[in-house]
């Protein structure tokens, strides 16, 4: 028969936080499904990419200038700042791919280029 013994049952002291990149990454994503939703009822539905893409890009920034506050050190195992901030840049520059320009003219307000 199984016992307990005191030291089980303290569990010595380690507790496990989520915090820095991780925490950012969680934070991005939910900051991300909420512009993405509001955007999908407020936008028409040829400025959604390039408003996603311009959200993605401003994001990658913010946790650009946190990754450079907070370096990380050498050998760190996991994502890092700097991880988190190519994949938002990566998802801005496919969300750009995907949009065309009279969508991004439209969503900025100009008028169209004359021909």
């Amino acid at each position: 028969m199984a016992s307990w013994s005191e030291s089980t049952l303290s569990g010595r002291g380690h507790h496990t936080f989520i915090s820095g990149p991780l925490l950012a990454a969680i934070a991005v994503a939910i900051g991300l499904a909420a512009a993405g939703l509001s955007f999908g009822r407020l936008l028409p539905t040829g400025q959604f990419l390039p408003a996603m893409g311009t959200v993605l890009l401003f994001g990658a920034a913010g946790i650009a200038l946190v990754a450079w506050m907070h370096p990380a050190k050498r050998g760190t195992s996991g994502p890092t700042y700097w991880d988190l901030c190519g994949l938002l840049v990566f998802l801005s520059i496919c969300a750009g791919v995907g949009s065309e320009a009279e969508q991004v003219i439209a969503l900025v307000g100009l008028d169209a280029p004359p021909n």
